[in-house]
């Protein structure tokens, strides 16, 4: 049995009760929180199947400092010649291989 605070203890049964009649405010409270953009409120409803989701002017902001983490990453290794910016490299040229009689598939390289 459940204690609710009072001198009676409540049954699981009525406990279930409480909660479905409590549902609906529970399941707005999360919304409320995601579309502040808790993280953890997110996680719940993704978890229980509630189909909420951030607000777009959040999601936005996210993008914005996401964006501007990549941009300083890639001016940090550019800076320290951690990565190479090299043009991409192309296989060379080679004899084409002679088209068989019958063949669809055509030539190629070999």
């Amino acid at each position: 049995m459940l204690e609710t605070g009072y001198s009676a203890p409540m049954s699981h049964r009525a406990a279930a009760a409480l909660l479905r009649a409590r549902r609906a405010e529970i399941v707005a409270g999360v919304v409320r929180q995601v579309a502040a953009g808790d993280r953890a409120a997110m996680r719940l409803a993704s978890k229980h199947g509630l189909p909420v989701e951030p607000a777009p002017n959040l999601l936005a902001a996210r993008m914005a400092v996401s964006i501007e983490r990549t941009r300083a990453t890639v001016a940090t290794l550019l800076a320290e010649g951690g990565l190479g910016v090299a043009p991409p490299r192309r296989a060379p040229p080679g004899p084409l291989r002679p088209r068989a009689a019958g063949n669809e598939s055509g030539g190629g390289r070999l």
